[in-house]
């Protein structure tokens, strides 16, 4: 059994009603899909590898063990991404005496050169624009994350956020403004740093 991300989530929804149904193969395949996603975001919330890779094996384990009682999605990443969040979350209040779920910090670090910028000669301008969103509040910053670097729409970072629509919304739209206010200064100098 494959996932096949040429048609879209309607395949993946395919694959998590045959899990839950007990097929082995389809949770091989959701390890599969899901695993290393679950990494990338997972590492946004604690540099202890070591750490994430255990929960992440523990939700995978949870969720065959309570497959029974997991209801259909067409969020399954999403599912999946507030699982992940969540356990993560309660290992580090285990060892390092958290604080509330909502002053949790995001330590994603804005990878611009694989991203946008390839060539070293614009390092000074990635320098810039990491600042700009590592400057975004914390929340920001996560929604930034999963919208344009996981491609999540506003109903699955909803449900991963535990928020409303019109607050992720309005958090967007905030941290968009910051980062296009301040790219204005950023490309005023990529304009007069290439033409000096």
């Amino acid at each position: 059994m494959h996932i096949n991300t040429g048609k879209g989530s309607a395949d993946v929804a395919d694959v998590w009603a045959s899990f839950l149904k007990g097929d082995e193969e389809a949770y091989s395949c959701i390890i599969r899909k899901f695993a290393r996603p679950l990494f990338n975001y997972g590492i946004r919330f604690s540099s202890d590898r070591d750490l994430i890779k255990d929960c992440i094996q523990d939700v995978f384990f949870d969720l065959w063990n309570k497959r029974d009682r997991i209801s259909e999605t067409s969020y399954v990443q999403a599912y999946l991404f507030k699982s992940i969040r969540h356990r993560i979350i309660r290992e580090k209040s285990k060892w390092e005496q958290m604080e509330s779920l909502e002053n949790v910090p995001f330590l994603g670090e804005f990878n611009i050169e694989t991203k946008i910028i390839e060539e070293q000669s614009n390092r000074e301008i990635n320098d810039r624009i990491a600042r700009v969103f590592n400057s975004l509040p914390q929340r920001q910053k996560e929604i930034v994350y999963l919208r344009f670097y996981e491609n999540l729409g506003h109903d699955k970072i909803c449900t991963i956020m535990g928020l409303t629509r019109q607050s992720v919304y309005n958090l967007l739209q905030k941290a968009l403004h910051k980062m296009r206010k301040e790219w204005v200064t950023v490309a005023l100098y990529s304009f007069f740093y290439l033409y000096r």
